[in-house]
């Protein structure tokens, strides 16, 4: 789980890096900082506190879903066994509401734990919600400038994901796409290297698990789909302990609302019909504007 976070990081991360190294840059922008950016100068007991408050609602989430793919399981083996099959109720969509002060406290601890990799370009990285946009921001060092990834999210019509780059910012302004078209090809580049070989080991267990490779291409798709304002499945991957040994489960996002200050989710097991579509939609090739 850490390592797929870790690529989205990372990948999100060098959308805003790879800006300051480009030439010209300083002339282009101004130097004020946006009036949304303020770095966090919370104490480190009130940040742990914020940290453990939004994974108390992590865990709850998980726990939801656990519950809900053990009933299955439980249901499968009467089944299998010609015993009668227990009753269970319909586990219905779990709404989770981060706080933006929570979600900072998530940031502090990631940038905390890979200082190593980011302290040499950017410092104070911040998450800002807005109505109906993520925004993640940071101080470069090199210029000494704010950078930010405005993100449009929700889920459409249609069930698909909808995470869509709105604007990249220096400073109070915005930067044409030609400014960071080459660093996100580079990630692009990167990711449909490793893409195949992640697909070609992606599996999934009668039991709804999926293993490490399958998750690191569902979520490089997902990456890819971002680059290219594309339209995605809508999930992601909870651990769940139960069961006797470690496994890994999709869970659906059936609604995304950014509202100012919070982000809502709207979360559900995934059916078996829905898993088996999950799994062709992690190996088939992925294709720039094809259809989901």
């Amino acid at each position: 789980m850490k390592k797929w976070r870790r690529i989205i990081i990372a990948l999100l991360l060098l959308i805003i890096i790879g800006l300051g190294a480009l030439s010209g840059v300083g002339y282009w922008l101004s130097r004020s900082a946006p009036s949304y950016y303020h770095p966090v100068t919370r104490k480190p007991q009130e940040q742990n506190a914020l940290f453990n408050t939004g994974l108390q609602k992590y865990l709850q989430a998980q726990e939801s879903m656990k519950k809900a793919y053990a009933a299955e399981r439980r249901a499968s083996y009467a089944q299998r066994n010609g015993q009668l099959e227990p009753a269970t109720e319909p586990i219905e969509a779990v709404e989770v509401v981060f706080t933006e002060d929570e979600l900072n406290a998530f940031m502090g601890q990631w940038a905390s734990e890979y200082h190593d990799k980011i302290d040499a370009y950017l410092k104070d990285p911040v998450v800002v919600l807005q109505e109906g946009q993520i925004i993640i921001a940071g101080q470069l060092k090199k210029p000494e400038l704010v950078m930010a990834v405005h993100l449009d999210a929700s889920v459409d019509e249609k069930g698909q994901l909808r995470l869509v780059i709105a604007s990249v910012r220096g400073g109070r302004l915005p930067l044409p796409s030609s400014f960071y078209a080459g660093e996100k090809q580079k990630a692009s580049d990167a990711l449909m290297g490793w893409l195949p070989a992640w697909q070609k080991e992606a599996q999934l267990s009668d039991d709804g698990a999926v293993n490490s490779a399958a998750i690191k291409a569902a979520m490089s798709k997902l990456i890819l789909h971002l680059f290219n304002n594309e339209p995605a499945l809508p999930y992601v991957f909870f651990p769940d302990p139960s069961g006797g040994s470690p496994k890994t489960v999709p869970v659906q996002m059936v609604d995304v609302k950014v509202t100012d200050k919070k982000l809502r989710l709207m979360l559900q097991p995934v059916d078996p019909s829905s898993r088996q579509t999950l799994i062709e939609h992690i190996r088939d090739p992925y294709v720039k504007d094809a259809p989901e």
